[in-house]
């Protein structure tokens, strides 16, 4: 697990940098899931935190503690809404959104900028081990192919050989033809 002096040293050349000394930037350290490891921040009212893996909204009260995040392949739309000194992000994901408000203008195309990059590098990762996925289930349907014949064969052999009646030899074979 990261600890915040970790977490500073990671993030001191994020265009967010300045907000690493908010009360809900020290709370990283036990939001963050083990080895996630955050690559930028905003702040407005809470930050939202982009990391290897999600976005993560936090926003610290007195009392409480809101914490929101959402899986970068589950982000359906990012939105920038400018004001005129700041401005909003609003995430959504299914029928769900995270909103941070009071958002910096200058930084706010950035970071939206660095977060599709992000999501697009998380796109390409999935995309991979996807296709690995099939590879490996492609191999293992050929695998399964050459057992089922080798094993026809030798139940052939066994049928010519006298050993098994044609009842067995048919149970046999039916056994094996539906075995996946």
């Amino acid at each position: 697990m990261l600890t915040y002096e970790e977490i500073k040293r990671l993030m001191r050349r994020s265009i967010g940098s300045k907000f690493l000394g908010r009360k809900e930037a020290k709370e990283l350290p036990n939001i963050l899931w083990e080895g996630e490891i955050p690559k930028n921040l905003i702040g407005g009212k809470g930050i939202l935190v982009a990391t290897d893996r999600r976005l993560i909204f936090i926003k610290k009260g007195i009392f409480s503690l809101e914490v929101k995040y959402v899986l970068y392949d589950e982000i359906s739309y990012m939105q920038e809404i400018p004001g005129i000194m700041t401005g909003d992000i609003v995430v959504y994901f299914g029928e769900k959104k995270i909103k941070i408000t009071n958002v910096e203008l200058d930084i706010l195309p950035i970071f939206l900028d660095r977060v599709s990059d992000y999501i697009n590098e998380n796109n390409k990762l999935k995309s991979t081990k996807d296709q690995i996925a099939s590879q490996d289930q492609s191999v293992i349907d050929e695998n399964r192919t050459e057992t089922v014949i080798q094993q026809l064969k030798e139940l052939g052999e066994l049928k010519n050989q006298g050993i098994l009646t044609e009842e067995e030899f048919q149970s046999e074979k039916a056994k094996i033809l539906n075995t996946k």
